[in-house]
């Protein structure tokens, strides 16, 4: 119940993983936190956005890390999905840091790989306009 327009700068980490089984037996699944579906994972992401942007002052700063995944087969382009949203909420998209993973956790031997490994995540720099 915080009022509008408090906060100059916020920061937002959320998790990445859509998990793929009840029976949570990948390390990197019970490791981090996790979506249940990929709806779930971008309505969060445009409900904090929406949540940030009442809460930022005029000009305020946002920086949202984000991370692009691949589930079932398919690549799931998380920060193109998160900067289209912005944009349609009214921020500004004022930079793009990448950030490259020195070390990761190994997942099992795909058999049939077919997308490149993520290993970055992306923090967006958003100003409330």
């Amino acid at each position: 119940a915080l009022p509008d327009e408090v906060f100059s700068s916020i920061v937002i980490d959320l998790p990445f993983i859509i998990r793929k089984s009840a029976t949570k037996n990948s390390m990197i699944e019970n490791r981090f936190a996790a979506f249940e579906t990929k709806a779930e994972m971008f309505q969060v992401n445009t409900d904090m956005l929406s949540l940030a942007f009442r809460l930022l002052k005029n000009e305020g700063i946002l920086v949202l890390k984000t991370q692009d995944i691949n589930f079932a087969g398919q690549q799931i382009f998380t920060h193109q999905f998160v900067m289209n949203e912005a944009v349609r909420i009214g921020y500004v998209i004022e930079d793009l840091f990448i950030l490259t993973a020195t070390r990761f956790l190994q997942q099992q031997a795909a058999v049939d790989q077919r997308h490149a490994r993520k290993v970055h995540s992306y923090f967006l720099v958003l100003r409330k306009s």
